[in-house]
């Protein structure tokens, strides 16, 4: 079974990530001031974060594949802009969509007596009919995985509770379906979070849905760390 090539690099920079999320959260303070520090000085305005996400390609034969994603570089624009920021993320699959094609792409459609053009032994146009089962078939009988990469204009609201938005470019840099290998488009997501704390540089956790190249659509819980905050 061919799969898409796993970055060993882009792996070990999820699963640091994660390790790293668990101690930023139980730091993370509520009696911070409004700028984000006790001193009163300007916080960090650097970030990462780490992601769990299903995608769902836009082929009716690939169940949803699930990922681990890592913001690798966040950073919110200081002063009266702190509501915005800008993103670099890095996504690997590590549970595969299953490929449920049945003969590529003829479908499971029927002729005489309803035989399959795909079973052996049969046909076209004798005792069976060739059908297209579904115009949205990868064409493809490996399993659905990508490894991608984006960078994205974000904006959050600011509060504990807020809703947010991303949009930019994101590239599938590798995929194990042919014909989405090396796609790159517009990119945006939806948002929705809780911040640890009581302002814009605090930690928090959002539920996220959006679309990648490709037309993968993407939800994803994403743990926000900031650093020395």
């Amino acid at each position: 079974m061919k799969f898409c090539k796993l970055s060993s690099a882009a792996l070990a920079a999820a699963m640091f990530g994660a390790l790293a999320t668990v101690p930023a959260l139980a730091q993370d303070s509520d009696e911070r001031t409004a700028t984000g520090s006790d001193s009163g000085a300007e916080p960090n305005p650097f970030y990462n974060a780490f992601k769990i996400q299903q995608l769902k390609a836009d082929f009716d034969d690939l169940d949803e594949a699930f990922n681990f994603g890592s913001v690798v570089a966040g950073f919110r624009l200081p002063g009266e802009l702190k509501w915005l920021g800008v993103e670099i993320e890095l996504s690997q699959t590590v549970i595969p969509g299953e490929n449920n094609a049945q003969g590529g792409l003829f479908g499971g459609g029927g002729g005489s007596g309803g035989e399959d053009c795909s079973d052996p032994g049969e046909i076209a146009g004798v005792n069976c009919t060739v059908t297209q089962g579904s115009a949205n078939n990868s064409g493809d009988t490996d399993d659905f995985g990508v490894l991608s990469g984006g960078i994205y204009a974000v904006a959050r609201s600011t509060g504990q509770y807020y809703v947010g938005a991303r949009a930019g470019y994101s590239s599938i840099f590798n995929s194990s379906i042919e014909v989405i290998d090396g796609e790159s488009d517009f990119s945006y997501g939806v948002l929705a979070g809780l911040r640890f704390g009581n302002n814009v540089d605090s930690s928090s956790v959002e539920l996220e849905f959006g679309e990648m190249a490709a037309d993968i659509e993407v939800l994803s819980l994403n743990f926000i760390t900031r650093f020395g905050n």
